[in-house]
């Protein structure tokens, strides 16, 4: 003869659905049981050195270990991020641009790398000055200078080439 708690396991691995149904009624008819169902439960994770920490303290978790392996690992560090630059020249430049544009101007975070492809594939790479093709030494030019009261949005920006940059100045063209 099966005894009853035989009788129930049985009962619940044949009748899944049930037996959630049955136990969620059972909570929410005796919130104080639970209760103690869950501390008695988490007490037991704690004790075996198993209980989930919440996910604020994972993310300090994983930034305290990458900053020790960081500091463990200076060298490759250096080498991955000189790699990273070199395979990425070209946008580190621009957002060298950028940035620096942005401390002139008094703002940062108005001007996103994407408008400025957007505004140099809308000049064609010309030079938005004296038309001419655009090379590696191109710049962001304000066409309103913030010295005379201009923004720095993206209406204002144009690209141009260095030569055409330096001698505007801080000229209304």
């Amino acid at each position: 003869m099966k005894s009853r708690a035989q009788y129930l396991r049985e009962w619940r691995l044949k009748n899944p659905t049930k037996a959630s149904e049955h136990n969620k009624a059972y909570r929410l008819r005796h919130p104080e049981r639970d209760k103690e169902n869950r501390d008695r439960e988490k007490a037991k994770y704690i004790k075996k050195g198993r209980y989930r920490v919440s996910e604020e303290q994972q993310r300090k978790n994983a930034t305290d270990y990458a900053r020790r392996w960081r500091e463990k690992n200076r060298e490759k560090v250096r080498e991955s991020s000189r790699k990273h630059y070199h395979k990425h020249k070209a946008l580190h430049q621009l957002h060298s641009k950028i940035y620096k544009s942005k401390v002139r101007a008094g703002r940062v975070g108005e001007v996103k790398a994407k408008d400025l492809c957007t505004l140099l594939e809308e000049q064609k790479s010309l030079c938005a000055i004296c038309k001419k093709l655009l090379s590696e030494e191109k710049e962001i030019d304000h066409i309103i200078p913030i010295s005379k009261g201009g923004k720095h949005s993206i209406e204002n920006l144009q690209w141009t080439c260095r030569y055409c940059n330096r001698s505007k100045g801080n000229k209304i063209i």
